[in-house]
C-alpha cells in the first residue's frame, strides 16, 4: 500500500493527475465499495459527507470548482499539489479547481467537503454534475 505515498513526491501537479489516473486504473481492478454519502444544505452551501473504512483507497473526481475538504474524525494520507499530507481529525484543506486526489485511510475516517451552491438546489445529482469536471467543455 505504500505506493500511494510516492505518487506526488517531486511531481508537478498536472503530472500528479496522470499518476493518480494510473493508480485509479489499478484500484478499479479490486473489489469496489458502495459508500453512499450524506448531503446537507443551507443557504448557498452544500456539504457532502462520507465515512471511509480503514485501509481503503479512494480516488476522487476532478473538481470543477474550489471547495473545502475537512477531516471530521480519523486520519489518512492525501495527495495534494505540494505532496502527500497526513491529515488528522479537524484538519481542513482547500481543494482547488482541477484537483484530483488519492487518499489512503489509516483508520476509519469521516470526510466532509463543502461547496458553494449557487442555485440553492437540494438535488445532489445536479450538484455532482456541477462540481465534477467531466473534461467536456461547457
Amino acid at each position: 500500500m505504500s505506493n500511494i505515498l510516492d505518487l506526488s513526491i517531486g511531481s508537478h501537479y498536472l503530472g500528479l493527475c496522470d499518476e493518480i489516473g494510473i493508480l485509479e486504473q489499478e484500484v478499479l481492478k479490486l473489489p469496489q465499495l458502495e459508500l453512499p454519502p450524506t448531503h446537507e444544505f443551507c443557504d448557498n452551501l452544500y456539504a457532502r459527507t462520507i465515512i471511509l473504512p480503514k485501509n481503503s483507497i479512494i480516488i476522487g473526481q476532478i473538481h470543477a470548482h474550489d471547495g473545502f475538504f475537512i477531516i471530521r474524525y480519523g486520519n489518512c494520507h492525501v495527495t495534494t499539489d505540494s505532496g502527500v499530507q497526513h491529515l488528522f481529525t479537524g484538519d481542513m484543506i482547500v481543494t482547488k479547481k482541477g484537483t484530483k486526489r488519492a487518499l489512503f485511510m489509516l483508520e476509519e475516517t469521516m470526510i466532509t467537503t463543502v461547496h458553494h451552491n449557487p442555485t440553492n438546489t437540494n438535488d445532489p445529482e445536479e450538484l455532482w454534475s456541477f462540481y465534477v469536471d467531466s473534461g467536456v467543455p461547457q
